[in-house]
């Protein structure tokens, strides 16, 4: 039995582990290079991101998962260059998982409307599962004999084709597999290693008027030996300073398919950000699973992002003053 829970206990970790590599927040939309190197916010200042997620508030579990994350783009050379760098923490439990990487990302305009922007990002990611703290019936049990510290080469890259109005994008955030396995007696081997995520994104803006646009778009995530699951999302935008808007996560039907319940989609999710001031954004996401039972209230999730404003050049009329 106790293998048993190890086994999914490794599991478990191995998905925390492209989880996080993928860094599949809800408010990917607000921060595009979690998923795709080649997403950047298009301005020609310096950018930086916080995002703060609690999931399954209010449940049965000791140890609810958290996320923090910090994000910086530094944009170069005419626009056409762009330096980022993402840092996360992720906790679940027993479960740590902390890392970082640099991305680097260059834009090929074809003419004044039509860009491709090409993306890649490196980085290192430490994974630690602390076995030996889980209280056992057993204390001299082997298989909890020792702990996982290990860390990880990450590399990805994706592109971007765009215009004012709508956009492509693929991108591949982890290309090297990486290995989880450990032995934990001379008889006993377990093995888990991450799998490859592929995340196909397209969307389109629709002008409404001079004080309203809708922002859509639908993200595809092509994982190896699972079915294709994908994002709906839509949100508004008043005098582009409030947006207000949600998402539809589709159900992954192959682990559904026995459950007996019929379900529109796996989460629906919430979402509102703000321009609090020409620097600061405020972001607010509530993410409610609709296989939740009654272990999960949902989860909630911060963002706050800074825009270090260009000091303003004089504007001199008159060359007295």
């Amino acid at each position: 039995m106790k293998k048993y829970i190890l086994s999914i206990t490794l599991l478990l970790a191995s998905m925390q582990i492209f989880a996080q590599q993928e860094a599949m927040y809800t408010q990917y939309s607000f921060n595009p290079t979690a998923i795709n190197p080649a997403m950047t916010s298009g301005s020609n200042e310096i950018n930086g991101r916080v995002i703060y997620r609690k999931r399954f508030l209010g449940g049965d579990f000791e140890g609810d998962p958290q996320t923090q994350a910090v994000a910086l783009e530094l944009p170069l050379a005419n626009e056409k260059m762009n330096l980022g760098l993402q840092i996360y923490n992720d906790v679940a439990g027993i479960i740590k998982s902390t890392g970082a990487y640099g991305i680097y990302n260059y834009k090929a305009k074809f003419n004044d409307n039509l860009s491709l922007t090409m993306g890649i990002q490196a980085g290192m990611t430490n994974f630690r599962a602390d076995f030996t703290s889980v209280q056992l019936i057993d204390p001299r049990d082997p298989n909890f004999g020792q702990n996982i510290n290990k860390s990880l080469m990450s590399v990805g890259s994706g592109f971007k084709l765009s215009n004012e109005k709508w956009f492509v994008a693929v991108s591949v955030p982890q290309l090297i597999r990486t290995d989880l396995s450990i032995i934990v007696n001379p008889n006993s081997k377990y093995s888990a290693s991450n799998a490859r995520f592929l995340f196909g994104m397209v969307g389109y803006d629709f002008r409404l008027n001079r004080m309203l646009k809708l922002e859509t778009n639908v993200l595809a995530k092509v994982i190896e030996n699972a079915p294709v699951a994908f994002d709906y999302n839509a949100k508004f935008g008043f005098h582009d300073k409030f947006f207000l808007g949600g998402s539809l996560r589709t159900a992954n039907d192959k682990f559904n398919e026995n459950s007996g319940q019929t379900r529109l989609g796996d989460a629906f999710i919430g979402m509102m950000e703000v321009q609090l001031t020409d620097q600061i954004r405020f972001g607010y996401a509530y993410n409610l699973a609709t296989n939740k039972g009654n272990y999960s209230t949902g989860s909630h999730e911060i963002m706050l992002a800074y825009k270090f404003v260009k000091s303003r050049e004089l504007e001199v009329i008159n060359p007295r003053f």
